[in-house]
């Protein structure tokens, strides 16, 4: 049986709409948030638009809702605030580094075969445009397997390793201090995708020697969706150069007289143009929700409910889990093939015939159940009748 968590489990599913109106497995694609942070983000959505929103005072007091996030991110991953660049997903922050770096000297990027779109797509718009090479490097389950595939593919020409640090496919946590490691030493950049660790397992870019780390707000944080966030070392900082700029990335202009500007050098210089900040309320009032709960209780909540799942599994025939082997690489997100049995097909039939909300990783066919802060052992079984009565059909 699994213990209760050391939080008001009732309470907390009590917080989410989302985990009463059907059995939501879905959090590593879209985390809902909890009423208060909601309630936080469209009063002050209502405030902006509801006085003279366009007018100095009150446009910048909105703006100023950034602040609100900034700190409490960084507080989060082990930063400085003065390294927090906000932005509106993880996305957003491999966009930034990819268009800002030099490859001049340096023009390869290792990722893995378990990335998300997030991260590979970027890297392959660039290799596209002739810009760098992409090295493709094999996520095993076994972690010793995958450095030494890492440390092949290292060279003198390899500017940054690109990686995602829980997989969003398997759950599985990569080793990122030995990984950071393994670039340093090959004189190479070391980032992360956090979009499935944010909120999952402990992030301590400092720890991890993590030179570069993006995240998002809207999955295991439970923020406004629209948020998301890029930790840039201070000594980096200069040199990731704004590809996208506008309205608040130069401090002075010589325009109309002249060309010449000054720009931002600090993390603000990425920060431009008008932007709906209110969602910033919004995520500091869910990082401040899950402070209060206890990140560290909600991981081993995740991780007692995940072991529950995959002794479920394992004993039905057909059923294969997949992933790490070892318990201190796994996550609240497990995944699992049925034999004979396609995983986006399976993922249909649980929400249309037992309102299971899941996803399919499509890419190694298993479908992905994410066990968030509000999931129950009931939400397990509910899953585990749901399997058997679909493979005894």
């Amino acid at each position: 049986m699994v213990k209760p968590p050391a939080y008001d489990l009732e309470k907390v599913r009590a917080d989410f709409p989302a985990a009463t109106s059907c059995c939501y497995l879905n959090t590593g694609t879209l985390g809902p948030s909890p009423t208060v942070v909601t309630d936080r983000f469209l009063a002050a959505y209502r405030a902006w638009q509801d006085s003279y929103p366009g007018q100095p005072d009150q446009y910048g007091a909105t703006r100023a809702l950034m602040e609100l996030a900034r700190p409490r991110v960084a507080r989060l991953i082990g930063a400085q605030a003065g390294e927090i660049t906000l932005t509106g997903n993880s996305t957003d922050g491999v966009n930034i580094v990819a268009q800002g770096l030099d490859y001049s000297q340096r023009n390869e990027v290792v990722i893995t075969d378990q990335e998300h779109p997030a991260v590979f797509v970027p890297w392959l718009n660039l290799a596209a445009r002739g810009l760098v090479e992409v090295k493709m490097l094999h996520w095993h389950k076994d972690p010793a397997h995958t450095l030494r595939g890492l440390r092949s593919l290292l060279g003198a020409k390899t500017a940054l390793v690109c990686l995602s640090h829980v997989s969003s496919m398997t759950g599985m946590v990569l080793p990122v201090r030995e990984v950071s490691d393994l670039a340093h030493e090959a004189g190479a950049l070391a980032m992360y995708d956090g979009a499935q660790a944010a909120g999952q397992v402990p992030v301590d870019v400092r720890a991890d020697g993590c030179d570069l780390y993006t995240l998002n707000g809207h999955k295991w944080l439970h923020g406004t969706v629209g948020t998301g966030a890029l930790f840039i070392s201070r000594e980096l900082l200069p040199l990731v150069r704004p590809a996208a700029v506008g309205s608040g990335t130069a401090t002075s202009y010589g325009y109309p007289g002249s060309t010449d500007m000054a720009w931002r050098e600090d993390v603000t210089k990425f920060e431009f143009g008008t932007r709906n900040w209110t969602v910033y309320a919004g995520w500091a009032e869910s990082l401040d929700y899950l402070d209060r709960l206890g990140l560290d209780k909600i991981r081993r909540h995740q991780l007692e409910l995940g072991d529950y799942l995959r002794g479920g599994l394992e004993s039905m025939p057909g059923i294969k889990v997949v992933g790490a082997d070892q318990p201190e690489l796994r996550s609240g997100l497990v995944a699992f093939s049925v034999e004979g049995h396609d995983a986006a097909e399976l993922c249909a039939s649980l929400w249309r015939d037992h309102r299971i909300a899941t996803r399919p990783a499509r890419e190694i066919n298993a479908v992905r159940a994410s066990l968030a802060v509000f999931t129950t052992p009931g939400d397990v079984d509910e899953l585990l009748r749901a399997l058997r009565t679909m493979v005894r059909a």
